[in-house]
């Protein structure tokens, strides 16, 4: 198949922005509400085209770029984002962005895996001392830092959405039939007070993390690390992927929530 044969359909916008024109057709990885992933293989490099969600918006890939290439200069586990032929870190076409990166090996590591939770603490640590070197020292400019929340209502969660879910008998949590998730539905209507709790003890905490009378570390970290944002081979993780929710947080919040991820079963 021709170069040629291959500049048609809803990708062809993307591809001539990057000027990367697949040798075969592209392959679809994942596909959803809130991403869209295609393989390219090209002049004997693959790549990933990822085709953006709507929370993303051009100031958050800027600053995904300029984090992710520094942090890949010393990780090889973090995907370098490739510009335009135009020099932007995206591609517009019909009100989508997209971004084009070097394709990483691997495949989605099982979460329970005995060498997983050694693995990800030694690439965390590895991380959190390269991300304390970037000169980057402010927070992205598209999304609040969780400590500027407004705790009522965010890009997150409305609290008087979950209030309702959680207390009202027209609740859309009494709306599932399948019966698997009434288990899963039981256990969070019992906890509703002691979530409700949280929500308040968090957001007080989030104003003066730890009360401990110094500042705490911040520097940009990944967000949402969990086996499904990683990529591994032969018992060692190989990429650490989708940085959609990178921000400039204190490494504190995310090892917190990287213990809770791997150790929550």
């Amino acid at each position: 198949m021709t170069s040629e044969n291959l500049k048609t359909g809803p990708l062809e916008p993307f591809l001539a922005a990057f000027g990367v024109w697949p040798d075969q057709p592209p392959m679809r990885i994942h596909g959803g509400g809130r991403s869209e992933v295609h393989r390219l293989e090209h002049g004997g490099n693959s790549y990933a085209l990822r085709i953006l969600h709507a929370t993303i918006d051009r100031e958050g890939i800027r600053y995904v770029q300029r984090v992710t290439d520094h942090l890949s200069r010393s990780l090889p586990e973090v995907p370098t984002l490739i510009p335009t032929t135009s020099g932007f870190p995206y591609a517009e076409s019909d009100g989508w962005l997209a971004t084009l990166s070097n394709w990483l090996p691997g495949t989605h590591p099982s979460a329970d895996g005995p060498w997983l939770l050694e693995a990800s603490a030694a690439l965390l640590a590895r991380l959190h001392r390269t991300a304390l070197d970037l000169s980057v020292k402010a927070p992205r400019p598209d999304r609040p830092t969780y400590q500027s929340l407004d705790w009522k209502k965010n890009y997150l969660f409305n609290t008087d959405t979950v209030r309702m879910i959680l207390f009202e008998d027209s609740s859309p949590l009494y709306e599932t039939s399948r019966e698997e998730d009434w288990e899963v539905v039981t256990e969070i209507l019992s906890r509703k007070s002691f979530i409700m709790e949280q929500t308040d003890i968090w957001s007080k905490w989030s104003k003066n993390p730890g009360g401990i009378g110094r500042s705490l570390l911040r520097a940009p970290i990944h967000g949402d690390i969990y086996a499904a944002n990683l990529l591994s081979a032969d018992d060692r993780i190989t990429a650490i992927i989708d940085w959609d929710e990178c921000q400039f947080e204190p490494l504190v919040y995310e090892l917190g929530r990287v213990l809770w991820e791997f150790a929550k079963d």
